[in-house]
């Protein structure tokens, strides 16, 4: 009984044997037919990580777009300062009117009975209208012309400094002849000033919009340090993976190789009479699971590929030609301090910045609303020189002798009746506002200062892990020789090899992993701790970034102005201090300095 067991259980395996094989071959062979050859492009550009990062700085789109967006926000800042540009107001107006007066009226602005008589005796044929409803037709024909230059200063107050000049030619009321007129020159110059008491007077509450504007653009910056972060850390990791996928296809190669040398080394000893064919068998099967694994290899290959080179424009289909990250990832050891490292993701994040920035702007929007919640009491005052003549040279004279002066002074208050509803409730929501800007700025406080502790832990887990597998390496390396050598005597099979080696593949690519974990535990503590871009020598201050890329956001050329990239250096993280980047100031509005034509150290 216990024969015909073994012997039907040495035919169930040589079948389920037999069915996998069958099933990997026909895989192995239609994905081959799919895929073509080995060779994943005819021809390949080896890169190193400097190089191909250096391109990425330069020509990635998204960083562009940051860097465009940022410009605009400098020009709508630059914008805010024609709110205090002195303008020029000129005008001219020619008038030509004509109106009836009644009798009364004609009377009361001296006209006599002999005056309206010699009107009648001009249309004897019709009846005598009485005296009170025979009109009178007034007219005037005047020029006018008037040029100021009006100025809002920051503190509120409206200035108007012109003159104006008036030609007039009318008809007389008073006259004792119904066609008699007269002309005469006017002419003045005058200097008005209106200056809000309460609603509108400050800095503060005429300057918000321009405080608004300079924080909006230093948002836009720290949007671009962001996004500069975002895509260096993502190409970098895309260069990391591929080389991972390209060794993943190399240890496949390998590992194919060694699998068709244990075929041919099987099949030589069953032809000889030494081995099974049950050897033959598993030699076989291994060989096609470790060509199904090299397929699947290849692909992740291509796509790390299109993956690394899409950061900065380049389609390798399109010019059949492959990418080599040639450079592999090293794992260091890092000094680090939670304080230090905290205190530098304070100084540096850049969502953190931006943070702080929503905070100072819903602030400046807080106090914008509680001086509009005031009432309106503006005081003005203006003086005139006034001059009259028949020409202009007479008109002129009573304004150079100041003959004519005209002073006015006034108060003008106003206030909403139910105590300005819109006004109030502006107020209420306003600091609403200012209040969640400031939950959010102390939760991202709390959120850093958690993130900064796990990324160290997880950078020191992940090098321990690193350093543990490469002994796990060795030992599967050593293992796998022996057992190679024991198979050569006759001493061990073709599936125990198999075996060995398997373990060994594995290994190694868990080894090639937590190198990769490594790199990506050290980005993401370099990103939280927002020092990744000065890492890398590519930090720009406010002042630089505007000046350097001035005229390429003019031009929209393809390539952004060139920053220089350094392979950072994990060494110099715990070395690292917070650099000074700057920003924009509306200390002294009314200057507008234009960076884009002067260098920051000529500031």
């Amino acid at each position: 009984m216990s024969i015909f067991w073994g012997k039907c259980g040495v035919k169930y395996l040589f079948v389920r044997l037999v069915r996998v094989f069958l099933f990997s071959a026909i895989w192995v062979i239609s994905v081959e037919a799919q895929s073509g050859n080995n060779a994943i492009y005819p021809n390949t550009e080896n890169l190193t990580l400097q190089d191909y990062m250096q391109r990425v700085v330069d020509y990635n789109q998204a960083v562009q777009s940051k860097l465009l967006g940022f410009h605009a926000a400098r020009r709508q800042r630059r914008a805010e300062l024609g709110s205090f540009e002195p303008t020029l107001v000129t005008r001219g107006n020619f008038a030509d009117r004509r109106w009836p007066q009644t009798g009364i009226e004609e009377r009361s602005q001296g006209w006599t009975q002999e005056a309206f008589n010699r009107a009648l005796d001009q249309d004897p044929d019709n009846d005598p209208p009485p005296l009170d409803l025979y009109p009178y037709i007034g007219e005037e024909r005047t020029r006018r012309y008037s040029s100021d230059i009006e100025i809002m200063t920051p503190v509120g107050t409206r200035v108007r400094v012109g003159a104006k000049a008036d030609d007039i030619l009318r008809n007389h009321a008073s006259s004792p002849a119904y066609d008699t007129s007269q002309s005469g020159y006017t002419t003045a110059i005058g200097f008005s000033i209106e200056q809000p008491i309460l609603r509108g007077m400050g800095f503060t509450a005429n300057l918000a919009s321009l405080r608004l504007a300079a924080r909006q653009s230093e948002i836009a910056f720290q949007e671009y340090r962001r996004e500069l972060m975002r895509v260096v850390s993502a190409a970098e990791m895309a260069y990391w993976d591929l080389f991972y996928a390209q060794q993943e296809y190399a240890l496949s190669e390998e590992s194919v190789a060694l699998a068709e040398t244990l075929l041919k080394d099987s099949q030589a000893s069953h032809e000889a009479g030494r081995g099974a064919m049950l050897d033959v068998l598993e030699a076989e099967a291994g060989l096609a699971v470790r060509k199904s694994r090299q397929s699947d290899a290849r692909l992740k290959c291509i796509e790390a590929m299109n993956e690394m080179a899409s950061f900065f424009g380049g389609v390798p289909r399109r010019s059949s030609t492959g990418l080599v990250a040639v450079d592999s990832p090293e794992s260091k050891p890092v000094e680090h301090t939670f304080s230090k490292g905290v205190e530098l993701a304070l100084n540096m994040n850049p969502d953190l910045q931006r943070a702080r920035l929503e905070t100072e702007q819903a602030r400046v929007r807080f106090g914008f609303a509680r001086n509009q919640r005031l009432p309106e009491l503006n005081m003005t005052a203006g003086v005139d020189l006034v001059g009259n003549g028949l020409d202009w040279t007479r008109a002129n004279e009573d304004i150079e002798e100041l003959r004519f002066p005209a002073w006015s002074v006034g108060v003008v208050f106003r206030v909403p009746i139910w105590g300005d509803v819109r006004k109030r409730n502006e107020l209420w929501a306003a600091k609403l506002k200012f209040l969640e800007a400031e939950r959010m700025e102390s939760n991202l406080v709390n959120q850093l200062t958690v993130g900064r502790h796990t990324s160290e832990q997880r950078v020191d887990s992940n090098y321990t892990t690193a350093r543990s597998l490469e002994r796990v390496v060795e030992f599967r390396t050593n293992l796998l020789e022996t057992r190679m050598q024991s198979r050569d005597v006759g001493r061990m099979d073709a599936r125990s090899v198999l075996e060995a080696e398997q373990e060994l593949f594995a290994a190694r690519l868990e080894q090639l992993k937590s190198e990769v974990e490594c790199q990506r535990a050290m980005l993401d503590l370099q990103l939280i701790s927002g020092n990744l871009l000065q890492m890398r020598n590519i930090e720009i201050s406010f002042a630089d970034l505007e000046y350097r890329s001035a005229d390429w956001a003019k031009n929209y050329e393809e390539k952004t102005p060139s920053m220089v990239y350094m392979v950072a250096d994990p060494a110099r993280l715990s070395m690292s201090e917070a650099q000074d980047l700057g920003g924009d100031s509306v200390s002294t509005p009314w200057l507008g300095f234009d960076w884009g034509k002067k260098k920051p150290s000529e500031k």
